[in-house]
């Protein structure tokens, strides 16, 4: 149980470093509208990610437990994002106060790293404009870089329980917590929670022709919600990330078990609800005509949504009391 909390926190550390990285602040530059243009290309691959990660981990094999019997499960997904997913076109007809520049400093749309993009392309550049859009000199900065170089990681620790009539009832839960208490590098205040329940029921023992067959058939139902919240400046307890995301997923799944390994396999359907919310007021540069303060209150709200069929193949191997899988 020890290695397993340490294995948890790990994953947990790591999802939290790279949605509270400074990458994400540098896209508070210019206005509201500037700032919500571009963290919705940024943010949405890696939500659509993660939504889709919330539905993964639930089971490993298609038997249900005994009455009463139990197991606990740590899980790590690792979701990897097409390639489209990691570039954005940013349009600067839709830029207000600044525009994307190329190599020569002249204003040119093009495609940038999107969060879940590889952190060796180079961070784009933007430059403050007038009304006009006449580029204001000395005001260049730089945008967000690639983050995660194509994936997101997605912890889950749950426990399984066999109730009685062939059923098997889920749970997923990590009250909320400040990793930067437990978890070694994480510098601001970083709170992570999540709920989850699911249900799995064995229907094989409704079907005569296949009850006495040598494989176990059931049916599943899960729903989890997961919320992380990431401090962005220790000085100022109000300016935070805020992530929350809530995912359903329906399967049939079939297993065989050949001595100390189990095959198994599944067909379904999973929906996810991502959103992304940055809170807090942010000096977002200065105004390129008055020289004043750009001050904005609560610059991001991102949203996304996923949904649509999965299959899904994997393998467990039994150790004694433990056991280990992996599936795609």
């Amino acid at each position: 149980m020890k290695l397993s909390f340490r294995i948890l926190i790990g994953f947990l550390a790591i999802n939290a470093t790279a949605f509270g990285q400074d990458q994400v602040k540098d896209i508070l530059k210019g206005s509201k509208e500037d700032i919500n243009f571009l963290a919705n290309g940024y943010l949405t691959p890696a939500l659509k990610a993660w939504g889709n990660g919330i539905n993964q981990g639930w089971y490993n094999t298609a038997k249900v437990h005994k009455l009463v019997g139990f197991d606990i499960t740590v899980v790590g997904s690792l979701m990897a994002v097409p390639e489209t997913d990691k570039l954005f076109a940013v349009d600067n007809s839709k830029l207000k106060n600044i525009s994307l520049i190329n190599s020569s400093g002249v204003a040119n749309n093009g495609n940038v790293p999107t969060f879940v993009g590889s952190d060796a392309v180079a961070a784009p550049q933007y430059q403050y404009k007038t009304s006009t859009g006449v580029l204001v000199p000395n005001t260049k900065f730089e945008g967000p870089k690639g983050v995660t170089n194509g994936s997101i990681a997605v912890p889950m620790v749950q426990l399984g329980i066999g109730l009685p009539k062939g059923f098997e009832l889920k749970l997923r839960y990590i009250p909320e917590t400040d990793l930067k208490s437990i978890a070694s590098g994480l510098n601001n205040k970083t709170l992570v929670s999540m709920f989850g329940i699911g249900v799995m029921h064995d229907i094989k023992q409704y079907i005569p022709a296949v009850s006495q067959l040598p494989f176990d058939l059931s049916a599943f139902v899960g729903y989890t919600k997961y919320n992380l919240e990431v401090n962005l400046d220790n000085s100022k307890p109000n300016n935070k990330a805020i992530y929350e995301g809530s995912a359903t997923t329906i399967q049939g799944l079939i297993s065989k078990k050949f001595a100390v390994i189990t095959f198994y396999g599944s067909v379904g359907y999973n929906f996810a609800s991502t959103s992304a919310n940055i809170k807090g007021s942010y000096n977002t540069g200065n105004d390129p005509i008055t020289g004043q303060p750009i001050l904005i209150t609560d610059p991001v709200s991102v949203s996304a949504s996923t949904s649509g069929p999965r299959v899904t193949a994997g393998m467990r191997l039994k150790l004694a009391i433990f056991t280990l899988h992996g599936d795609y």
